[in-house]
């Protein structure tokens, strides 16, 4: 007479469909088949969850008082592909490249785009250019700002809706660690979501992105919803021009953070710094600081 172990290797490489195969091995085991199979399902693989690190992302530097081709050469010289063209909506994921943009005041102004970059090495090359600007003194001012893109080609209307919601109840919190020229409606530029008409309640019956592009009208708000019409991105306009790697680099974690937050989560009785849900205690320091500097100013 066959052993158990033996009768279980007979039904498992047998010819038999995998249900009948199945059902087999519940009968001689004793077992319910409804028993084994949610046994199955909750022991099958988990998928890897996406972090917020793996949103791939790019930002838009615009900055002043910069010689294009020393910043080219010197890029360059350190293994970062960078290069000049005209003004351009273009994406790419090889090179960083140098435009002009009319909207900078300033000599020597230009906008430093970077290709499509995704976590350690996109901040490597990232923080590449970032000290190369420093080091040949670019400038900002006023009418320099920051943007950055994170991707939103997966994003459903449910993750719209909460990260408008998440923004528009932070955004006095961010305004905070913003230059006194990007809170509220201070610049045209990026003009509050927050304080834009109905914004709850108009989201929440947006049923698509091109709902959410007709309810805003314009590309010129702190979330610039037009980016995914020709990016596949979402736009952040908010932050203030800087060329310096830290504040780059931790207003880019902040947003993806925020993203990954507002795929089934919405924020609730947010008033300071210290409640937002999606921070560790070291990014809150830091922001926390960032907050008492621009207080003083």
């Amino acid at each position: 007479m066959a052993t158990l172990q033996e009768r279980v290797r007979e039904i498992a490489s047998g010819r038999g469909s995998r249900t009948q195969r199945l059902e087999d091995l519940c009968y001689i085991l004793g077992l319910p088949v409804a028993d084994a199979l949610q046994a199955l399902d909750i022991y099958k693989p988990v998928k890897k969850q996406c972090t917020p690190k793996d949103v791939t992302f790019g930002v838009e530097i615009e900055c002043y008082d910069i010689v294009k081709l020393s910043l080219t050469e010197k890029v360059s010289a350190k293994g970062v592909s960078i290069q000049c063209e005209g003004y351009n909506h273009r994406d790419n994921d090889r090179y960083y490249k140098i435009v002009n943009d009319g909207s900078i005041n300033g000599y020597n102004s230009a906008e430093i785009v970077s290709p499509i970059l995704k976590g350690k090495e996109g901040m490597k090359s990232l923080k590449t250019v970032c000290d190369t600007l420093c080091e040949l003194g670019a400038k900002v001012n006023r009418s320099c700002g920051l943007h950055v893109h994170l991707d939103a080609k997966d994003m459903d209307i449910k993750h719209w809706r909460n990260l408008y919601i998440n923004y528009a109840r932070l955004e006095n919190i961010i305004d905070s660690f913003m230059p006194r020229s990007r809170r509220g409606n201070n610049n045209g530029f990026c003009r509050s979501i927050a304080l834009y008409p109905r914004l709850e309640t108009t989201i929440m019956q947006c049923n698509s992105v091109e709902d959410i592009v007709n309810y805003f009208r314009s590309r010129y708000f702190k979330i610039n919803v037009e980016a995914f019409r020709r990016h596949g991105t979402v736009e952040f306009r908010h932050h203030g021009g800087t060329v310096e790697f830290e504040k780059v680099s931790m207003w880019v974690n902040f947003l993806q953070k925020l993203l990954a937050y507002s795929k089934n989560n919405t924020v609730e009785n947010c008033a300071t710094i210290e409640d937002v849900p999606f921070l560790t205690e070291k990014e809150k320091r830091y922001f926390r600081q960032r907050i008492t500097t621009l207080a003083a100013r």
